[in-house]
């Protein structure tokens, strides 16, 4: 069984979320550092373990995050198991409102953020961007940039206009813990941040995980694919 470090929680599964770096950790190695690897990075579920310096979660307490997979290395932070270890403090308590399936993806004032893309992880960048007061656009395919601001998941596009500022964002850097302990849990009981887009279930159990990333490979578009467990 998973054991806990400083500043970490043990979850127990409910659902897996099929995203991008999933695939791309199986295809092209991409944040692999070490082999047999796990990949996902995208769950929700139930505290089974909490470390002894974490105060603001509680065993049996419902959580949603994204795992630390992409910048550790380690398989135990991995989303494609039956247990995560998960920093606490990029993990937010989930509403009693919302169904552990549903919340297993989300996600001067005059300025204006382009995100590329416009499904899960792109309406969780939106969401939270309007809660700011950013005007935001979202586009995807080979589009010309004229705005401030480009937000990418992956790396940014080559050639953005000078005008443009593009970067990378990752659920689990520094800058997103604020996001996590502060915003998530209150937007989401007061319905500023919603479960989009909806959920297609593929199946139960970690040997349905192959299944739907063969699905989210062949093309999803605002649309997210989600295994049980």
């Amino acid at each position: 069984m998973l054991t806990t470090g400083a500043g970490e929680i043990v979850v127990k599964n409910s659902a897996i979320a099929i995203n991008q770096p999933g695939l791309h950790m199986q295809n092209v190695g991409v944040f692999v550092e070490q082999w047999p690897a796990v990949f996902g990075c995208e769950v929700t579920g139930k505290v089974y373990k909490v470390g002894l310096d974490v105060q603001r979660f509680k065993k049996g307490g419902r959580v949603i995050r994204h795992t630390a997979n992409l910048v550790s290395g380690r398989p135990e932070d991995s989303a494609f198991a039956h247990y995560t270890v998960v920093p606490a403090d990029k993990a937010a308590i989930l509403p009693d409102s919302i169904p552990l399936l549903m919340a297993s993806r989300f996600c001067s004032r005059s300025k204006t953020l382009v995100t590329y893309g416009g499904s899960s992880i792109g309406s969780m960048v939106t969401q939270v961007a309007t809660a700011a007061g950013i005007r935001v656009i979202s586009i995807r395919g080979a589009h010309k940039l004229d705005s401030n601001n480009l937000a990418c998941t992956h790396s940014p596009l080559a050639g953005s206009p000078d005008n443009v500022t593009a970067g990378t964002i990752f659920a689990v850097n520094d800058i997103a813990t604020p996001v996590w302990k502060d915003f998530v849990t209150p937007a989401l009981e007061a319905g500023k941040l919603q479960c989009l887009p909806p959920p297609t279930v593929v199946s139960r159990g970690v040997d349905c995980i192959q299944d739907a990333l063969a699905q989210s490979k062949a093309g999803v578009s605002a649309n997210k694919r989600v295994v049980e467990l």
